[in-house]
């Protein structure tokens, strides 16, 4: 397995979600082991949620921390993700099983 390298935009997502023109920066540089490569990335509770099918896992990364805070294991191929702000939770569709992960994030659980 190899580490791959990911560079977080933040400035990027937040012009995104709010269709306002900002200078982009870099705000971290992580590692993320495993095979390379994510599916999807979005925005919830404050928090980068990052699904990578290739190693069965969800990785929440805190822009504030600059770094992991959460990793979510053991999830059958996670791929596309929706997020309701009001009631909590996160909605991630699982390829591996033909089923949808219910996640609530505030606990990640």
């Amino acid at each position: 397995m190899r580490n791959i390298k990911f560079v977080l935009l933040i400035t990027l997502l937040s012009c995104s979600m709010f269709g306002l023109a900002a200078k982009l920066r870099q705000v971290a540089l992580i590692d993320l082991p495993g095979s390379p490569g994510f599916s999807h990335v979005t925005m919830a509770n404050g928090q980068v949620v990052i699904t990578r099918p290739g190693t069965n896992t969800i990785e929440i990364f805190s822009p504030t921390k600059r770094r992991i805070v959460a990793r979510i294991s053991q999830i059958s191929d996670p791929r596309g993700i929706t997020v309701d702000n009001d009631s909590g939770s996160m909605y991630v569709a699982l390829a591996g099983n033909n089923g949808i992960a219910v996640i609530d994030t505030r606990t990640w659980s």
